[in-house]
């Protein structure tokens, strides 16, 4: 049988797993929505609503822990039975979350693409919202092209298409300089949009695909939080109530 002393370090140590997982997770989805400022592109896609959200569950998680290391350290028996409640809601809570999640999962419709088809076609070069936000989503994501295909050229169906090739007798201007690592005609005028790209005249991914890609990941970490957090609460249910089933000092 374990002696005091060992459920005391055993509960110490949880606590801190606790409050590090915390830590951990404040830290990653502080930085998600601090550097994706500019993701209208979908507000499903921006992370930002559930992101805050786990801001807050994050800073609960430290503030228990802390909480809990105070409780296995002064043996206070009444906080330690306050917080073995309050860690058993959020493991079930947890649990149903993750079950939520895994079910609605954020990814792009084909209606989705075909709003951004159309935003490209019809607005692209013609509305100043629509062509800044596009090219500042092609900058920030290092991307170029809003139709989920990576060899399709939606911008030669634009307006900003006829636009700028009104009164060009030689080779067209295929492609924006929001789409170029590096600004010349081997991107600007390209006539095969996947061959410029294999050349990395092009940025390599489509938008839409970067999105994807993003929310794929995104859907990772939110399942492995929500795993690993359920985990370490559960083991610190365990350990509290080991301690407070335990003889008293």
């Amino acid at each position: 049988m374990l002696s005091s002393e060992a459920i005391r370090h055993i509960g110490i140590v949880t606590y801190s797993a606790n409050i590090l997982l915390g830590i951990i997770s404040l830290t990653f989805y502080g930085i998600t929505i601090a550097t994706n400022p500019y993701l209208t592109v979908g507000e499903s896609f921006t992370f930002k609503g559930g992101g805050l959200i786990k801001i807050f569950s994050s800073l609960a998680n430290i503030t228990i822990g802390i909480l809990g290391i105070v409780g296995v350290v002064q043996n206070w028996r009444i906080l330690l039975k306050i917080i073995v409640c309050i860690l058993a809601c959020a493991v079930v809570t947890n649990v149903v979350i993750l079950v939520m999640h895994l079910t609605n999962r954020n990814t792009l419709t084909k209606s989705d693409i075909n709003e951004y088809r159309e935003k490209l076609t019809k607005q692209y070069g013609e509305d100043e919202g629509v062509t800044s936000f596009l090219n500042n989503g092609q900058e920030e994501e290092l991307c170029c092209g809003w139709s989920g295909d990576e060899k399709e050229n939606l911008f030669l169906q634009s307006p900003w298409y006829k636009l700028v090739n009104a009164n060009v007798t030689g080779k067209k201007t295929t492609l924006p300089d929001s789409c170029c690592l590096e600004p010349g005609p081997k991107c600007q005028q390209a006539e095969n949009l996947k061959e410029a790209r294999e050349k990395k005249y092009v940025h390599k991914y489509d938008c839409l695909t970067k999105i994807s890609n993003k929310d794929a990941f995104y859907d990772l970490m939110i399942s492995l939080w929500a795993v690993f957090t359920s985990l370490c609460q559960a083991m610190c249910v365990a350990s509290t109530m080991v301690s407070i089933m335990g003889p008293a000092e």
